[in-house]
């Protein structure tokens, strides 16, 4: 399963009980309800502990929580730098 899918199955899943089938990769995860401060809490430690990656304060936002393709692709980005930064 690759982070977007993993990211879409734990928000649909978890976070809105099984409620939607699926995300639209581009749908507003902040503006639309998708997303409240409990369930990006719950999404961070998620993150955190399924990728091995820490989130910062800063980093929470519509820059990188904005949309699924947003998150997929922050989190790809911090896989790649904590894996760069391991070696």
């Amino acid at each position: 399963m690759n982070t977007k899918s993993e990211l879409e199955h734990f928000i649909t899943e978890d976070l809105l009980s099984g409620a939607r089938p699926s995300l639209d990769p581009e749908e507003p995860l902040f503006s639309s309800g998708t997303l409240d401060s409990l369930g990006t809490l719950r999404l961070i430690t998620f993150i955190e502990e399924q990728f091995g990656i820490q989130v910062g304060d800063g980093e929470v936002g519509e820059e990188n929580f904005g949309t699924l393709n947003r998150l997929a692709a922050f989190v790809d980005r911090k896989k790649t730098g904590a894996a760069s930064s391991s070696t």
